[in-house]
């Protein structure tokens, strides 16, 4: 237990600069720095405790994933300081491949079944829907919306799906890092797609996006 509570404990003092610099536009130009901070603690976390767990098997399929994270949190702070497309593109495709680590990892624990299949056909059925709500302008982004979508909402259904077979903390924690990976990629389509957003949305984003990273971090614990 004591891990995770100092694991927390500095996943949150680190997070602080971060929301500071979305809350005081005077700040801002430290947004990249401070959310890079942010991304190096939970690569770091991830090392920590699979140093203190012994558990090689899962930091060998979660630290491609969490690098990957890593660069894509780069071009996503770059896209949010410049509003460049090629930013968000490539940012997406390395949260996306970051994302295929994770579910492999995923389906070493719990195997195929029909089920697998639901959540991304929602999330595809979703994307299809925003493009045709006028307060969001997805354009040909709706394509790769459309293929992000399905590694989400599969990484996120499988993650359920573990704990549903193997109950049990480890299934606890990669469940909640499933569904807060979820619940801030579905916050992408107000943050970078809607025509007018909350202020709240990004640190909406931001917040349930470190808190999946840490779950599935501490997973690694059990």
């Amino acid at each position: 237990m004591k891990p995770i509570i100092i694991s927390f404990l500095v996943t949150a003092l680190v997070f602080v600069p971060l929301i500071y610099t979305l809350l005081n536009r005077k700040y801002r130009r430290f947004y990249v720095p401070a959310k890079m901070l942010n991304s190096a603690a939970f690569v770091i976390n991830l090392c920590a405790l699979s140093a203190i767990s012994g558990n090689s098997k899962a930091f060998a399929y979660l630290m491609p994933g969490f690098l990957l994270c890593f660069a894509g949190d780069f071009f996503m702070g770059l896209h949010n300081r410049q509003v460049k497309k090629q930013y968000l593109l490539l940012g997406t495709l390395l949260f996306l491949l970051g994302h295929i680590c994770f579910i492999s990892y995923l389906y070493t624990l719990s195997g195929f079944t029909p089920y697998d299949l639901i959540l991304p056909a929602l999330g595809v059925i979703g994307v299809l829907i925003l493009r045709k709500i006028p307060s969001f302008f997805l354009g040909k982004f709706a394509y790769a919306g459309m293929i992000y979508a399905v590694f989400v909402c599969t990484m996120a259904g499988k993650a359920i799906q573990v704990l549903w077979t193997n109950p049990g903390a480890k299934g606890i924690c990669l469940a909640l890092g499933g569904i807060f990976f979820l619940t801030s990629d579905v916050l992408i389509a107000p943050l970078y797609f809607k025509k007018k957003r909350a202020w709240a949305v990004h640190g909406l984003n931001i917040g349930t996006y470190y808190l999946a990273m840490f779950f599935i971090a501490v997973s690694v614990l059990f």
